[in-house]
């Protein structure tokens, strides 16, 4: 059986003359060994050679006993179904249940081949045969598959062609040695990562966990980091008495066993585990600490775009915001307090929440807007997200521009949105930014008629995170933090260096605009970011 994702050679042997034919074989390239391999320098000159290129140049050896004429080996992937066979009750026996289905993964029904062109056709019809593979499974490539690996590709030239490691920056006013609670209790408090160190989100759970005012913390946990931190803290804080309830959510994608381990440790050391709900993902980040002063309950909340984990906030572009507004807080208590019933809450206040409100309350946003552009007062929406897919946000976004509404998306993948299109979408201009660190954030801002209005999001705008997951949007109500993130959005606005014109034409062109100055978004927060709160 092929194995998920493997790289592996298609083989034919010919011997001339044998009766017995042609014969076949398949040769798995090992995952434990590196694939690139630095050869040594000669005359000046350094090589790199990939690990099924040396298994390509052994064959003879390889095959030496059978001493065949001709061998030859084509590279090929396959991909299977990754779709979970689980019972949707979620009880008990989940777990049992999921890493049951994990197993089965493994021998999912084949759904796509990715193949070496070079490969003759009465070989391909041989796999195809043989895997009973779809016609519109078979993906053409050439000789190397798996680029994901490239990300590894070592570095032969100079140190300029590497990013040089840049240090986290601090965020003014939260210091180690002072309470996060007392500071929040002033204001709210924004960390942009991956320029701002993750260290604050993970001193912000030590704090509760130590601290004895603190009676209980919730927290949504999707995906974690392989010695997670955030974890250990939480473990910390059920030794400590407090009373810690997590939602796990078990089915996120390839994550499952990792969220499988973490969740028996955590009931191991006494934490309150729930494993989500049985037709939705909790894709949500947000925590919420309760804290008794003066005998009354007093809440702290984090709110993110990114999941609490410290590996990925190295590279993901989020904001994560600290809070003790009893706007926020008194609506997550209401989620958290359904959550943990394994219920769905609705009609909250102030947070937008999937799977039942959010796209009523998105739908209204954006009819606001509608009717100042009709009324010929300011009108416009600035959004980011990863992706735009829905068909319902697409066509309320087509109506916004033939209304009048000015359309400023940022979105760095899918966008099934066609802009710039005289008559239907000529008041929409798209762009996507590709750099350095992977833009993750989601941010929606809408004029509001001079009054602006900014919120953020677990949630892109796919059908799946409207209708099929728990997500949860929160308005920016610190003038300080809006600012900021505002700011940040004007610089990517700006980019001439990285962004990317999305056009009808699905040309891809770079962005270019009237300043004469380059504007590369990622360095340019860096530097804002750099004077603002560490100068």
């Amino acid at each position: 059986e092929l194995k998920d994702r493997n790289l592996y050679f298609f083989v034919r042997l010919t011997k001339k003359g044998s009766k017995r034919g042609e014969k076949y074989a398949l040769i798995e390239l090992p995952n434990n060994l590196p694939r690139f391999l630095v050869l040594p320098e000669t005359n000046g000159l350094k090589f790199i050679i990939l690990a099924e290129d040396i298994i390509k140049y052994c064959l003879d050896d390889i095959f030496y006993v059978f001493n065949y004429d001709q061998i030859e080996a084509f590279s090929i992937q396959m991909t299977r179904d990754a779709e979970l066979d689980i019972d949707k009750n979620i009880s008990d026996k989940f777990i049992e249940e999921l890493k049951t289905s994990l197993d089965k993964r493994k021998k999912g029904k084949p759904m796509r081949l990715l193949y070496d062109t070079e490969m003759p056709f009465d070989m391909l019809s041989i796999l195809v045969s043989k895997l009973k593979i779809e016609a519109e499974g078979l993906i053409p490539g050439n000789r190397y598959h798996r680029f994901g690996d490239f990300i590894a590709f070592p570095n032969v030239g100079s140190k300029e062609l590497e990013y040089p490691p840049v240090e986290p920056l601090k965020v003014k006013g939260l210091h180690r040695t002072e309470s996060i609670f007392n500071k929040l209790a002033e204001r709210d408090y924004l960390v942009n990562l991956p320029y701002q160190s993750y260290d604050y989100i993970i001193l912000f759970l030590r704090e509760a966990a130590i601290d004895p005012k603190v009676t209980e913390i919730n927290i949504t946990l999707y995906r974690l980091a392989e010695n997670s931190k955030v974890i250990n803290t939480l473990i910390n804080a059920a030794k400590n008495g407090k009373k810690v309830n997590c939602v796990v959510e078990l089915k996120a994608r390839f994550d499952e066993n990792a969220n499988i381990f973490w969740t028996n440790r955590l009931m191991e050391e006494g934490v309150s585990v729930n494993y989500g709900l049985t037709d939705y993902k909790v894709h949500s980040k947000i925590c919420l600490v309760k804290r008794i002063e003066k005998g009354r309950p007093v809440y702290y909340a984090n709110l993110a775009t990114g999941n609490f984990n410290e590996k990925t906030a190295r590279i993901y572009c989020d904001h994560s915001i600290f809070t003790a507004k009893k706007e926020i807080t008194t609506d997550l208590l209401k989620l958290f307090t359904a959550l943990n019933k394994k219920t769905i809450a609705k009609d909250f206040k102030h947070l937008i929440v999937s799977p039942l409100d959010s796209r009523n309350k998105i739908y209204s946003l954006i009819n606001r807007e509608i009717k100042f552009a009709k009324a010929k007062k300011p009108a416009y929406m600035i959004l980011k997200v990863n992706s735009l897919a829905d068909e319902g946000i697409v066509e309320k976004l087509y109506e916004a521009s033939n209304a009048g509404v000015q359309i400023k998306l940022i979105v760095r993948g899918i966008c099934c949105l066609v802009p710039g299109v005289v008559g239907f979408s000529e008041n929409i201009t798209v762009i996507s930014i590709i750099d350095k660190f992977l833009e993750h954030a989601r941010v929606f801002i809408f004029g509001n008629n001079g009054k602006e209005e900014m919120f953020l999001s677990s949630a892109d705008l796919m059908s799946r995170n409207f209708e099929h997951r728990v997500e949860v949007g929160f308005p920016v109500l610190d003038e300080q933090v809006k600012n900021e993130i505002r700011d940040i959005i004007e610089f990517q606005l700006q980019d001439n260096v990285k962004a990317r014109d999305i056009t009808k034409l699905n040309n891809n062109k770079y962005h270019k605009n009237r300043l004469t100055a380059k504007v590369r978004a990622q360095v340019q927060t860096y530097n804002y970011l750099k004077n603002k709160h560490n100068s």
